[in-house]
């Protein structure tokens, strides 16, 4: 039986899509849910923070968590348990640590 799902998703098309999905398998298998979104460039969130421009570095981090706020919205609605996680660094390495 499954008991835990990852999903990595971002803001895109696709990114929604492979959510919309996990819920729905986790809502199936009553399992929980972790969705996982990983910062690619945190050298530029860096050189955003040092150059004066935090606010963008800001936006980034508030565009994340609205996407945790729909994630966790979805999953309430199928009654999943969900868990949600933001990482910086190369995304395949991030996304398989947490996979283990």
């Amino acid at each position: 039986m499954i008991e835990r799902i990852l999903v990595a998703t971002d803001d895109s098309r696709s990114g929604l899509e492979a959510l919309l999905r996990a819920v729905e398998l986790a809502g199936q298998f009553a399992a929980t849910l972790r969705v996982v979104h990983v910062h690619v460039d945190s050298d530029v969130t860096t050189a955003l923070e040092v150059s004066g421009l935090a606010r963008m570095a800001e936006r980034r981090s508030e565009a994340v968590q609205s996407l945790f706020r729909h994630a966790s919205r979805l999953a309430a609605k199928a009654r999943v348990h969900v868990q949600t996680l933001e990482l910086q660094g190369e995304p395949a390495n991030q996304i398989l640590e947490q996979a283990r």
